[in-house]
């Protein structure tokens, strides 16, 4: 018998005053949009403690150049914490993913160095 567990998209700052009838749906947890800093997963789990939080996080590479642009991410200031936030996302929710929707290689490259 298996048990279906739900998991909802949340922004990466949320509004908590606002997403209550996310909350009502009783998910297992929330998958963020794509952080920007280790300060919105600590707000994040913070917040949301009985919930678990999967922080999306987008590999920087030239090849996702385009994506990060799209998110308004600098992706040069990004790059140079990106090891330290990915550690200490996972630190602090136990879980992250890791995006790279145009540079797969890079991504498998930087997971075999680093993990």
């Amino acid at each position: 018998d298996s048990k279906i567990e739900l998991y909802l998209s949340i922004s990466n700052k949320p509004n908590f005053l606002k997403i209550e009838k996310k909350i009502k749906a009783e998910p297992k947890g929330f998958m963020t949009q794509v952080i920007q800093n280790i300060q919105q997963v600590q707000t994040l789990a913070d917040n949301l403690k009985q919930f678990s939080i999967i922080p999306i996080i987008l590999f920087p590479s030239e090849k996702n150049q385009k994506s990060a642009d799209f998110l308004g991410l600098n992706l040069e200031e990004y790059n140079k914490n990106f090891d330290k936030l990915v550690k200490e996302a996972y630190r602090i929710t136990g879980d992250v993913l890791i995006t790279s929707p145009n540079d797969f290689n890079g991504l498998k490259e930087y997971l075999e160095k680093h993990w």
